[in-house]
């Protein structure tokens, strides 16, 4: 398996095997240049593709989902809005009701 960073992408912006979109139902790639690992912005927040979407079709099987996130990622989400992280929780699934913090929701998440 590869990890991919930002600067791997950007080395090489023509490179086949860029990672699938974060989004479960999205078919595109990852953006090129947008570190946030959605094809857009759009995608990013569980809406339509928006016009910086490269639209390059992604090729492959899904990567299998990991059972539980990782401090790292708790880490990441950090960096969200309580709003983007109470719309990531809806697309997930995970029940944040009740939850006001962000480190609630963020605990919810990577549960």
């Amino acid at each position: 398996d590869r990890c991919w960073r930002a600067w791997d992408i950007q080395e090489n912006p023509d490179a086949k095997g860029r990672p699938k979109c974060s989004r479960r139902e999205c078919t595109y790639q990852m953006h090129i240049t947008q570190d946030h690992g959605f094809c857009c912005t759009g995608c990013m927040h569980g809406q339509d593709h928006d016009t910086a979407c490269e639209r390059w079709p992604w090729e492959g099987e899904a990567p299998p989902l990991a059972p539980r996130a990782s401090a790292e990622e708790a880490r990441a989400l950090e960096q969200f809005s309580v709003q983007d992280l109470k719309r990531l929780a809806s697309w997930r699934q995970v029940d944040v009701a009740g939850c006001v913090e962000k480190a609630d929701i963020i605990e919810r998440l990577v549960r």
